[in-house]
């Protein structure tokens, strides 16, 4: 704000103080600036590196270390000798189910039981419009036209 209210013909040298003021404080603020951002990247890539670790890298080390292992065997004969190379894949003994597909197993149950209840929840909190007994349209983000061609 001094700066502007000071002219830079008349006043040259207390202009120029002040240039020179401002210029030092603007170096030390992106100074400072450069090194939160630093500082920033340096913990949102350790954090990232933590978190990768705790879950998939858990995982992948479980699937390795077991990997060899059963982790359920099936009753002989219940499916035929193809499907039970397939449960027991890649390293599991013949017979039984692998860790990893235990694990794509698990995932897939978790993925469908939390859409489940996602579709329940959207199902319960529709209401039915009054009037005309029909139920409310989700909202969209973007409006169709009504079959109208847009000219380019």
């Amino acid at each position: 704000r001094e700066m502007n209210a000071v002219s830079a013909q008349d006043e040259f040298a207390r202009w120029a103080k002040l240039r020179r003021t401002h210029d030092k404080a603007v170096a030390d603020y992106e100074k400072s600036s450069s090194s939160v951002q630093d500082t920033k990247a340096k913990f949102d890539k350790t954090a990232n590196v933590l978190r990768w670790l705790g879950t998939n890298g858990m995982r992948y080390l479980l699937q390795f270390w077991f990997s060899r292992q059963a982790l359920f065997w099936l009753p002989q004969g219940w499916v035929p000798g193809y499907v039970e190379w397939l449960l027991a894949f890649p390293r599991a003994p013949k017979g039984s189910i692998s860790i990893q597909l235990w694990g794509i197993a698990c995932a897939s149950v978790i993925s469908m039981s939390s859409e489940a209840i996602v579709a329940m929840y959207v199902l319960a909190t529709k209401r039915p419009d009054v009037q005309t007994g029909k139920q409310q349209q989700e909202p969209q983000a973007f409006k169709s036209g009504g079959g109208e061609k847009k000219e380019l």
